[in-house]
């Protein structure tokens, strides 16, 4: 067998369809193409499922991580600052010095509503003040798709608070612990 036939053999298919731009061109048996085809109305169709999927897909993603919409926190020398979102000026100022508790819980009964401190359309972060059988009125900043809270306790009131997930709600409750012993206990 010559080279150029065993080329033939190896090489593509004619008769193989490259596609560009949602249209088709078609080669001939000698390499040329026949010219373009423009997109069929299912091809069009499905371009536009695509797009409007990808679209929503997006906007689903932003909706669920918006950094600005999430809860913080600062220390001070004198005070834990805990903040609600960025388009909002609600915080909780807490004196260090009046801390006398702090513990995690993964369950919280939001009661009644006393004072609300609304900043978003949707109800994904409750700010303001409620009351429960289990703390009587409580100050509260947190965000309902984190399931885990952080239970601070002065002597006259109690603060629930928590921070981007679980896992970083319980280690900011060890930061605040180390915090106080290092600096507010041991001064």
């Amino acid at each position: 067998m010559s080279a150029s036939k065993k080329k033939n053999i190896l090489s593509k298919n004619p008769y193989d369809e490259y596609s560009s731009a949602g249209g088709t061109y078609k080669p001939r048996l000698n390499g040329e193409t026949t010219g373009y085809e423009p997109p069929t109305k299912k091809q069009q169709w499905g371009g536009m499922v695509v797009t409007i999927l990808v679209v929503a897909l997006i906007a689903i993603f932003f909706r669920n991580n918006r950094s600005s919409k999430s809860i913080d926190f600062y220390p001070t020398d004198d005070y834990l600052v805990v903040t609600g979102p960025t388009d909002t000026d609600f915080k909780l100022i807490i004196p260090w010095l009046d801390i006398a508790s702090v513990e995690t819980v993964d369950r919280l009964d939001l009661g009644e509503t006393v004072k609300v401190f609304l900043s978003e359309e949707d109800d994904s972060c409750v700010m303001g003040v409620n009351h429960n059988d289990e703390y009587g009125d409580f100050n509260i900043c947190i965000s309902k798709r984190i399931p885990r809270f952080i239970v601070l306790r002065t002597a006259t009131d109690v603060y629930v608070f928590n921070y981007n997930n679980a896992s970083d709600t319980s280690g900011l409750r060890e930061g605040i612990l180390n915090y106080l012993d290092d600096y507010v206990y041991n001064k």
